[in-house]
This record gives structure tokens, C-alpha cells and sequence, in this order.
């Protein structure tokens, strides 16, 4: 059963098996385009969360993506996570930039 179905299959895929494709290298850095870079760096929408009594919410502004010296810095691998060591928390979490505290009835904003 295994044969036949090898003598179908190695017959039909050998054409494509056979073609090869060459790519030229690239060297250095290469930028996207504006509007690429503009929707990947654009500040992401901020956490919102209800207070218990309901009379706030708070806006948790976070950065859009860690910086490279972030990504690039050593890590410890314990249990399946990614620990930093530096920082002693997981390897790449996303970092809050700022806490707002918006007033429900009146729209009053406060800055934490």
C-alpha cells in the first residue's frame, strides 16, 4: 500500500521538487516604507479598566514595541518562561508608559 502510493506521489512532485529558486543576498539594513514603519510604530490603544465604584476609568498606555537593547539583552530559561534578569520579570512584556484616571460623569482626566 505504502509503495503504490510512493510510486504516485514521487512522480507528481518531482518537477516541483526539481525547480530551484535563487535569491540574491541582501546587505545592511533595509527601511520599510513610510506607511509600514508609520502603522507598525503607531502608539497602540490603551488598556482600560472600570473601577470598582465605577466613577473611574483607568487608561494604561503602553509602549508599541520594546526597544532593541531589551530584545537583545540576555535572558534564563526557568520552566518554560523567559526570565530577564536585569529587570526580574519575563524577558519581553510590554511596558507601561502611563496611567490616566478619567473622571465618569464629568470626562476630568488626571494623570498618575
Amino acid at each position: 500500500m505504502i509503495r503504490s502510493l510512493a510510486r504516485a506521489f514521487v512522480p507528481a512532485i518531482l518537477p516541483f521538487a526539481a525547480t530551484v529558486v535563487v535569491v540574491p543576498a541582501q546587505s545592511g539594513w533595509r527601511e520599510p516604507p513610510a506607511p509600514i514603519a508609520r502603522a507598525v510604530l503607531a502608539p497602540p490603544p490603551p488598556n482600560v479598566s472600570l473601577s470598582p465604584g465605577g466613577s473611574f476609568l483607568v487608561l494604561a498606555e503602553h509602549e508599541a514595541m520594546p526597544p532593541l537593547e531589551v530584545v537583545a539583552r540576555p535572558h534564563l530559561k526557568l520552566a518554560g518562561l523567559r526570565i530577564d534578569p536585569a529587570s526580574r520579570g519575563p524577558q519581553i512584556g510590554a511596558r507601561t508608559t502611563r496611567l490616566v484616571l478619567r473622571a465618569l460623569p464629568g470626562g476630568e482626566e488626571h494623570r498618575v
